[in-house]
């Protein structure tokens, strides 16, 4: 372990000549391969200053991590980002120019010194250019063109950062002279990755509209995809310093919630009437539906002043609190399959109560008069690419957009929180374990170095250890997930089975006896739904997670047993109502 100075581990050539592998500061460790294989170190080190190092014998380590597994697992982490070091290292030196690496190795300055505006170069530039694989010369002359385009200004060993979107793109292209400025790359079409299988050609058409606007940055689709308005549900759009209402969706924060109960499933039967009395007595379903005495929650609370509209919709929104929606929305009790400990829960099945509902009137309110907005800032947009009008963030309308969003996703939030209290109150429960994750919704996230608004409409997060719930339709299972971090689908997952049929279509192809056989095939009471959610107008859900075994892990399934949805007929059709 490096306790004081800079080690460089690199190799060398029969020739003499040296590629040089790491170079670690304090508090990094290095050398740890002989620990675990036993044999010699498969390469050489050397102190490039006055060093201090603390050597481990291999013995007492060993020792040392089996007394101590969560050292072993830091451990493993470390060599698991050195391996990810290391095949961004072999793409360097084979596959980019000296540009792309030298801005690479800038990028990665900043990150590790977590600093965007500079960063202290570490070793000599003839240690560099041994590093990304050149000469030193080479890199004197790079550093010159750099400075010449505006990206950079090298003083002594302090390298100013002064175009760090350039110096990104520049990692990726390698041409210097093909890197155009800022306005001019914006246009360019940037790429997105498909996920899935035969998805809906307009859903994929949307999306190829949404990733050649001006501010995209990255897209990605997840495979429950199909269509919606403007970007398509199930798509995931990251933007540059912009927000667009119509990518982030109607019902705004959209949210799944699970309380798991301290009951083993095969107690269903004895408590399945308590179930239907809390269902039909703790919540409400359908457009307008709300409380006569309002739910009380602190998110009513909260500042709702902040601009005309979001004021106005304040007490609509009191009103609707611990209410669901309509259309594919709902309210469920059944079995949790939990096949090892997870979740702070030991392996088993559980009773469970699953929801599904998001921020109501206001937050349908609030993306038509924001998304008009869009659209009256950008005529120059035709239909029908004008649903992906965009409000700049760093202007008013913008800013207050993404405040109204946020609180709906708390409101959205409340309202869960709500229903899961009433309805579990009512029976005398608690729940012994909860997870809830919400889509319909941007994030300020980053892709590198490079801050993005990141929508996901109809998609969920999915990043490293994040938990999430992946539903079904009312007769098929649903799924607690945990991410697995793909950046190729900007840490994104799908958000359910997607619709392989309109809602029009459904009720034209199936008929009432359709529905009543499979619920009672797979043993589902339903208290109430609109026909037009029959399970069959839903795609395969066990294909769906198949397609994104790459996006995340599955955690437990959840088998619906009674169900209440929206009743026919409470799906009021209005004008300019948008998904």
């Amino acid at each position: 372990m490096v306790e004081k100075g800079k080690i460089k581990v690199f190799k060398l050539s029969f020739e003499g000549k040296e590629q040089i592998l790491h170079i670690y500061g304090p508090g990094h460790t290095f050398g740890e391969v002989p620990v675990f294989e036993g044999k010699n170190f498969p390469a050489s080190s050397m102190a490039l200053e006055k060093s201090v190092i603390i050597f481990l014998p291999r013995t007492k380590f060993v020792n040392l991590i089996t007394a101590t597994p969560e050292l072993g697992m830091i451990l493993l982490a470390d060599l698991s980002k050195r391996l990810r070091e290391f095949t961004m290292q072999i793409e360097n030196l084979s596959l980019k120019e000296v540009p792309a690496r030298l801005a690479a190795y800038i990028l990665t300055l900043s990150k590790e010194q977590k600093n965007e505006k500079q960063v202290i170069l570490p070793i000599s530039k003839a240690q560099l250019s041994n590093l990304i694989g050149t000469t030193p010369e080479t890199v004197s002359r790079i550093f010159k063109k750099m400075m010449s385009s505006s990206y950079i200004k090298v003083q002594a060993k302090t390298i100013l950062i002064k175009d760090l979107e350039g110096l990104v793109d520049l990692s990726d292209s390698g041409n210097l002279s093909e890197v155009k400025k800022s306005t001019e790359r914006m246009t360019k079409k940037t790429k997105y990755t498909i996920f899935g299988k035969n998805l809906d050609p307009a859903a994929v058409s949307q999306m190829e509209d949404a990733i050649s606007l001006p501010v995209s940055v990255k897209g990605a689709l997840m495979p429950d995809a199909h269509l919606g308005y403007g970007l398509p549900i199930g798509g995931v759009l990251a933007v540059k310093d912009a927000v667009i209402p119509y990518a982030v969706g109607v019902d705004i924060a959209c949210r799944m919630k699970i309380s798991v109960l301290p009951l083993p499933f095969t107690e269903y039967e004895t408590h399945k009437q308590i179930f239907r009395q809390a269902l039909e007595t703790q919540t409400k379903f359908g457009v307008g539906e709300g409380f006569k005495h309002p739910r009380q929650h602190s998110v009513m609370d909260e500042d709702w002043s902040f601009c005309p509209v979001v004021k106005s919709l304040k007490d609509k929104a009191h009103k609707q609190l611990g209410t669901s929606g309509s259309g594919n929305h709902f309210a469920e009790f059944g079995k949790l399959c939990l096949t090892r400990d997870d979740i702070g829960l030991k392996a088993g099945e559980y009773i469970a109560f699953l929801t599904h509902s998001g921020s109501r009137g206001a937050g349908a309110r609030i993306a038509d008069h924001y998304s008009n907005l869009a659209k009256r800032l950008h005529p120059e947009i035709g239909r029908p690419l004008n649903n992906l009008a965009w409000l700049d963030m760093k202007r008013g309308e913008g800013i207050e957009y993404f405040l109204a969003m946020e609180l709906m996703g708390r409101y959205a939030s409340a309202n869960h929180e709500i229903i899961h209290a009433a309805v579990l109150g009512f029976m005398g429960e608690k729940f012994i374990a909860t997870i809830e994750n919400h889509h319909n919704f941007a994030w300020k996230e980053k892709i590198g170095l490079r801050s993005v608004i990141v929508h996901r409409k109809g998609a969920t997060p999915a990043d490293i250890g994040v938990l999430g719930i992946i539903p079904g339709s009312m007769a098929d299972p649903g799924f607690i997930v945990r991410g697995l971090g793909n950046d190729d689908s900007l840490r994104s997952a799908a958000h359910g089975a997607g619709r392989r049929m309109s809602r029009t279509a459904a009720m034209k192809q199936f008929n009432f006896k359709n529905l009543q056989d499979i619920l009672q095939k797979k043993e589902i009471t339903l208290i109430s739904a609109g026909f037009d959610e029959i399970p069959m107008a839903y795609k395969n859900i066990e294909a769906v997670m198949d397609q994104q075994k790459d996006l995340v892990e599955i955690v437990a399934k959840f088998e619906p047993r009674l169900v209440k949805m929206a009743p026919h007929g409470r799906r009021k059709r209005r004008k300019k109502r948008r998904r």
